[in-house]
Order: structure tokens, then sequence, then C-alpha cells
């Protein structure tokens, strides 16, 4: 039975894009198709542009989150708030949040 409650949060961005955050972790593969179910992309991890708001969403708040990129076969790019705001890689089975984006039409 559905609480009627969310599972993310949302945000616009540059009046052009729409991100979307789980409120549970997930590991990269969950996080890679609850982005896909709801018709959007992991933020990918080499656009600057992109990831700007991610600062926002991930790093102010101390959360880990995936975004899309592989380094070989079981680690996975993610946002740690412990670093400088750049990608690093991790299992991908571990958890974190997913943070996904698409175009606001």
């Amino acid at each position: 039975m559905s609480t009627g409650e969310r599972d993310y949060e949302a945000w616009r961005y540059k009046k052009e894009y729409v991100y979307i955050k789980t409120v549970h972790k997930l590991t990269y593969e969950e996080a890679y198709d609850f982005c896909y179910g709801k018709g959007l992309a992991l933020v990918p991890y080499n656009s600057k542009e992109l990831r700007g708001p991610l600062t926002k969403i991930c790093y102010d708040r101390k959360d880990e989150c995936w975004v899309a990129g592989r380094a070989g076969v079981n680690f996975c790019s993610y946002i740690d708030p412990k670093g400088n705001g750049g990608p690093y890689a991790k299992q991908c089975s571990d958890k974190s949040y997913a943070v996904c984006y698409g175009k606001w039409y």
C-alpha cells in the first residue's frame, strides 16, 4: 500500500533541467534503474556544468551521491562530501543516493 510519499526530492536548474534525488540509498545499478525508470539519467561525472547543482543537492548536505561513470567493472563514480566536490570511485555494490537529471519540458 502506498503512503503517498515520494521516493525522491526534485529541483529545477537554469529553467532547462530537472534534478531528482532519492530519499533512500541505492546501489549503482539500482540508481541507474531508478533514473531510467523515471525517464531520466544519472548526472554525467565529466560534465562540470551538469554537476553544478550537486553542490547544493549532495555536497552541502554531506550526502554521497552516484553520478554516471564507471572505473573498471566494480567501481562506479560518486560525489564524496568529504572531497572537493568532484567525482570519486567506490564499489558499485555500496549504497549512495541517486541523482538523476533530464530536460525540463
